[in-house]
């Protein structure tokens, strides 16, 4: 009689850290799923014109200018050699 007792509540035992196994892997399972990655763009900051334009037919110029160069018409080689970069928007490369 004990011994019947004891196999039954071994089995249930057994049935319950069998049913945590299975609620661990499966916990475990959900946590290494790749999570969806987040790709953040960085905000563009649209590039004033230079400080050398000194009239506003010059800033019309120069928008026009942009604008061809959006539309890939003006290449940006052009734009920037006759609208060079303010010192402070120059890309910063070690000298060599």
């Amino acid at each position: 009689m004990i011994d019947e007792v004891l196999t039954k509540q071994k089995s249930n035992y057994d049935a319950e850290i069998e049913k945590l196994r299975k609620e661990v892997q499966s916990s475990k399972a959900q946590k290494t799923q790749a999570p969806v990655p987040q790709t953040i763009e960085p905000v563009r900051q649209p590039r004033s014109p230079p400080s050398n334009l000194k009239m506003e037919e010059d800033y019309k110029n120069y928008y026009v200018a942009k604008y061809f160069n959006d539309l890939k018409i003006y290449s940006k080689n052009d734009l920037d050699s006759n609208y060079p970069e303010k010192p402070f928007q120059r890309s910063r490369t070690p000298a060599h």
